[in-house]
């Protein structure tokens, strides 16, 4: 579990310097714009397989996941 998150990590740090670096290039915004869709898709998906399987539960622990962020949005 530990080597998944260490990937998991990176993953998404290299994700980030790239966007990063996209943003420099006016080449870059259609990948821009293909990675913030595409991540979209991922929460969608998996929201929706998570409120198909476990119904009630599935709702709860997605607005649970979600709330911290919004309550660390809203402070900021």
């Amino acid at each position: 579990a530990d080597s998944a998150w260490k990937v998991q990590f990176t993953t998404n740090i290299i994700i980030i310097i790239t966007i990063f670096l996209m943003g420099f290039s006016l080449l870059g915004i259609p990948f821009i714009a293909f990675f913030i869709f595409t991540k979209g898709v991922q929460i969608g998906l998996s929201s929706s397989l998570l409120i198909l399987t476990y119904h009630w539960k599935g709702i709860i622990g997605i607005i649970l996941t979600i709330l911290p962020q919004i309550f660390q949005e809203i402070q900021h």
